[in-house]
């Protein structure tokens, strides 16, 4: 690593490894200069610079059994890449967050996290049908245009912002709450997502040491990152009180832009959504208006060409070439009758054409 010797990546891995002063590290790194003098620091001196009395002792006890040189042996048999902040390869707009952790833990393409333009994509894990037809309709567009998709790898609209994202070639980053090597990586069934985001080009990165698990403070404290990383924030679908909320807040905190979905009145997936339009985020209602924020181009659209040699199933598809749509709209957009409609949409569902969330179809392409 530029500018950074081996020994000072592992005493920032052994700190890490001690999570009761993670909070911290970014002010006692300001005031140390360095990770091996901080491991040199009396308790006095380590409470002079904001640790509690109590926390300093315990540090001063614990750090014994901390080693360095051994961290770095973990880190490189699990193919895990130390970013440390203070280097060339630290990614900038994560920098300029106050609290930007220390070091990074990557597995896969640490490029990834410098990826220009990024745009966090967020949501609930409790995605409904409306959701899934956001991600096709704005986070799949934003993606093909050129933007890095970063999320958290939750169960729910993280997990399908970076599958769009992976659908659209682009490149994607998950920000986990676990360690990054391939047995901590959680939810598990999101496991093979994880490895198919780094076959992909992507990354997988976290302030967590190897084999950590997913504390429930950890995803709180990861939602900083998700923002620093990134330009704006998208939030999906969010109930009233939500982690993607408290990211949406701190994106605001660290003077990114914002987005939000609005959703109906009536629904509690999208009441944080409304909350936070409300409070002064723009309603993300095309994928266009992002595309053109983030300084892209919209990618030439496809002349409208007949697909299939079954005039049903061109008609169909021509009705869902902007919008998802139901049977009942379909029907009235295409004039079919029912039982003509039914065999055509049977057929362009097997052949893979369109798919089916909810009561509505969209296109694949």
């Amino acid at each position: 690593m530029p500018g950074m010797n081996e020994k000072e990546l592992g005493f920032r891995a052994a700190l890490a490894r001690y999570e009761n002063i993670n909070t911290r590290l970014t002010a006692l790194l300001q005031r140390f200069g360095s990770a091996e003098a901080i491991f040199a620091a009396s308790a006095a001196e380590l409470a002079s610079a904001g640790l509690t009395p109590d926390a300093a002792w315990a540090f001063v006890s614990a750090r014994k059994k901390l080693n360095g040189e051994k961290e770095l042996t973990i880190a490189a048999k699990h193919g895990i890449q130390l970013i440390a902040l203070g280097n060339d390869d630290y990614p900038p707009l994560l920098a300029q967050i106050p609290d930007a952790p220390i070091l990074l833990f990557v597995r896969g393409n640490p490029d990834a996290l410098r990826a220009k333009p990024a745009i966090a994509a967020i949501g609930t894990r409790k995605m409904t049908t409306y959701g899934v037809a956001v991600v096709s309709l704005i986070v799949r567009p934003v993606a093909t245009a050129g933007a890095n998709i970063v999320s958290g790898l939750a169960l729910g609209c993280d997990a399908a912002c970076h599958e769009a994202a992976l659908q659209a070639n682009a490149t994607t980053v998950a920000v986990l709450g676990t360690g990054v090597d391939a047995a901590s990586v959680g939810p598990i069934t999101n496991a093979r997502l994880a490895e198919r985001i780094i076959e992909a080009g992507g990354a997988l990165v976290s302030e967590y040491a190897p084999g950590a698990d997913g504390l429930k403070h950890h995803f709180p404290e990861r939602n900083r990152i998700i923002a620093g990383l990134t330009k704006a924030t998208l939030v999906i679908e969010a109930a009233e009180k939500s982690g993607s909320l408290i990211t949406a807040f701190l994106a605001l905190e660290y003077n990114r832009d914002v987005y939000a979905v609005p959703g109906p009145i009536t629904s509690p997936g999208s009441a944080g959504c409304n909350k936070l339009i409300a409070r002064g985020a723009a309603p993300a209602i095309q994928a266009d208006t992002i595309i053109e924020h983030l300084g892209l181009k919209n990618p030439k659209r496809k002349s409208a060409k007949p697909k299939s040699s079954d005039p049903a199933q061109n008609a169909i598809l021509a009705a869902l070439a902007e919008n998802p749509l139901d049977t009942d709209a379909l029907t009235a957009k295409t004039g079919l009758p029912p039982g003509e409609l039914f065999a055509a949409l049977t057929a362009l569902e097997i052949a893979g054409s369109i798919t089916r969330t909810g009561d509505r179809y969209l296109t694949r392409d």
